[in-house]
């Protein structure tokens, strides 16, 4: 009934290796103070001159860190009709204009760096500048390391917001082990610069809504397949043929 093309394939049929991929469920990765919303302002003219709590000021220079409950005299309404990209506080960063000067804020958080992920860092980026915009890094860290960034790639209109997304992709053939269970990191950088402002400028840039999300990447993993019914019949089928050719063997011998 079977030749012995079935049997062979009833036989890899039931042995075969299969792959699978990994769980990509995304996890949001906690932030604390994400949206800036803490403290909790009870005037739209609140406003901190220190970093928000959660948050550490880091720069080189002068600069100005804090936050406030931006209005309609700051952005436009978003179309739930706040003027925040999220929530009603953002970060603010102010920064002389010198060519050196930058000011920034840092988070070092509690989830550390692991191998075969993917982490996707988004951060709302505003302009309540017009032409004093400053220019901004998103960066995602390990430890001390850089992992990945945007470089200023994004330039929102005045009293508009756009989103930063950063992200980094496990890569084995390039994988720095040494970072592996160092806490992960983010910093939202101010660059201090606008070429058609003078030295005596100050520029600034806004920043909300941050997010990181940990995905585990889809990585092909041998394992032994569960034959099925089907497969089965086929398997038995062909060892049933196998022992008669044997059988019409010994009987011509």
């Amino acid at each position: 009934m079977f030749g012995r093309t079935g049997v062979l394939t009833a036989v890899l049929l039931a042995v075969a290796v299969v792959f699978t991929v990994g769980d990509a469920r995304a996890t949001p990765v906690p932030i604390v103070n994400a949206g800036f919303e803490e403290p909790y302002y009870t005037d739209p003219d609140d406003w901190s001159s220190d970093a928000p709590p959660g948050w550490t000021q880091i720069g080189y220079g002068d600069g100005n860190v804090g936050a406030w409950w931006v209005t309609g005299g700051d952005f436009d309404a978003q179309p739930d009709g706040r003027f925040a990209a999220e929530g009603r506080n953002v970060a603010y960063t102010e920064a002389p204009y010198r060519g050196w000067s930058w000011v920034g804020l840092e988070q070092t958080l509690d989830w550390e760096f692991a191998a075969g992920k993917q982490y996707t860092l988004t951060v709302d980026i505003g302009n309540s500048w017009y032409y004093y915009f400053s220019g901004y890094k998103v960066q995602l860290l390990a430890g001390d390391t850089v992992i990945a960034q945007d470089n200023n790639t994004l330039h929102p209109d005045w009293r508009e917001w756009a989103t930063s997304t950063v992200e980094y992709t496990y890569d084995p053939e390039n994988f720095n082990d040494s970072l592996v269970g160092q806490l992960l990191g983010i910093r939202l950088i101010n660059l201090g610069r606008n070429p058609e402002k003078g030295d005596d400028s100050w520029v600034g840039v806004e920043f909300d809504n941050v997010r990181l999300e940990n995905d585990t990447i889809a990585i092909l993993q041998p394992v032994m397949a569960t034959p099925e019914p089907a497969t089965m019949l086929l398997l038995g089928a062909g060892l049933l043929g196998l022992a008669v050719v044997g059988r019409k063997k010994l009987f011509r011998k």
